[in-house]
């Protein structure tokens, strides 16, 4: 029945898990974890400058993610308004199956666990050199693929505009 959140400029965890009546977070310049999965009404997310692990897995409501620069693992399955997921510099996991809006990854520069399965929209994936498992099935409008020098694992499993697939030497 949580419907607000007193202020919390302190915290540095926080999880409000399940919690269908809540709309908003108040700022958390200190939250370096924070889990707001299974909040449905969420419509956004506070700035998360120090954040290293979120997880708001189906946020149906939430449109964007702010930057989040010193993120190492982020969650947002099924956060069906997604359009961009940008400027995630440390991450290295991105998870991000049934973003059913999701039209752009961005800045993975070491992501090692990339898992963008269903996201129908998504035409390119930036870079990954240190990606060891990829798991980008049924994304329908998957173009191309980048190089992939460290991948054990790959499943493009119905990637029906996939023409081609890069040197993979180690998978």
């Amino acid at each position: 029945k949580l419907e607000q959140l007193p202020n919390l400029p302190l915290c540095t965890y926080l999880e409000c898990y399940n919690c269908p009546k809540l709309e908003s977070l108040p700022e958390l310049p200190l939250c370096d974890i924070l889990c707001c999965s299974y909040c449905p009404n969420l419509k956004s997310l506070p700035r998360l400058p120090v954040c290293l692990e979120l997880y708001c897995v189906e946020c149906k409501n939430i449109k964007m993610l702010s930057d989040l620069p010193l993120c190492d693992v982020l969650d947002c399955s099924d956060c069906l308004n997604i359009r961009s997921i940008s400027n995630l510099p440390l991450c290295t996991s991105l998870i991000c199956p049934g973003c059913s809006k999701l039209e752009s990854i961005h800045n993975l520069p070491i992501c090692i666990q990339l898992n963008c399965q269903d996201c129908p929209k998504l035409e390119s994936l930036p870079d990954l050199p240190l990606c060891n498992k990829l798991d980008c099935c049924i994304c329908k409008n998957l173009e191309s693929l980048p190089d992939l020098p460290s991948c054990t694992y790959l499943d493009c499993t119905y990637c029906t505009h996939l023409e081609s697939l890069p040197d993979l030497p180690v998978c």
